[in-house]
């Protein structure tokens, strides 16, 4: 089955055919995975949110549309869950993050695809970087993790969060600013001159 194109699958997964299932999440685990991540901050509900979105999108393989890509129908409803988990966490969870969750939030913004691999910043402005980051607001944070994390295009990132290309723009536009002040705040703190 994995040398079938997304087509193939999707008719596969609409016919209830089980090895579709187990084709999809071969197939996208790996990318859902980071975004349930990137959504709880937290490898073991990530991983909750990564099992309910596979066992939503098999069951509704009848509700996807061939208007998008089947990774965008699968973030969308990734992103969902992972905001459901949310709204069960926030009773319970203080809104400080532990060590834990910091660390595994590090983890993930390692891979991120801008920076080279000489580590040209040092691992303080790292640090500043992922805060200025986990500071945004849920809606900015999540335009800015698709597009510049996930490397969704504008069309693609706005379809998972459903909205349009404008609103995503945006959206990007002012979570750079706020990342760029955030830094640019840190670099005259550090270079008083």
């Amino acid at each position: 089955m994995s040398a079938k194109s997304e087509t193939d699958l999707v008719q596969a997964l609409r016919a209830g055919d089980q090895s579709a299932c187990d084709e999809l999440v071969r197939r996208y685990y790996d990318t859902v995975y980071r975004v349930a991540l990137h959504l709880t901050g937290q490898p073991d509900a990530a991983e909750d949110v990564l099992q309910e979105t596979f066992i939503s999108a098999c069951q509704a393989a009848q509700s996807f549309r061939n208007d998008a890509r089947l990774s965008t129908w699968l973030y969308r409803i990734a992103r969902n869950r992972g905001l459901q988990w949310q709204r069960s966490q926030r009773e319970t969870v203080p809104l400080e993050t532990d060590e834990d969750d910091e660390q595994a939030f590090n983890s993930v913004i390692a891979d991120m695809r801008h920076i080279p691999d000489q580590a040209l910043l040092s691992q303080e402005l790292f640090d500043v970087v992922d805060r200025a980051i986990l500071a945004l607001p849920e809606t900015l944070r999540q335009a800015f993790l698709l597009r510049e994390f996930e490397g969704l295009s504008t069309k693609e990132a706005a379809e998972a969060l459903g909205i349009s290309q404008s609103a995503l723009k945006v959206r990007l536009h002012r979570a750079r600013q706020q990342i760029q002040e955030t830094v640019r705040r840190y670099l005259e703190e550090a270079d008083p001159s």
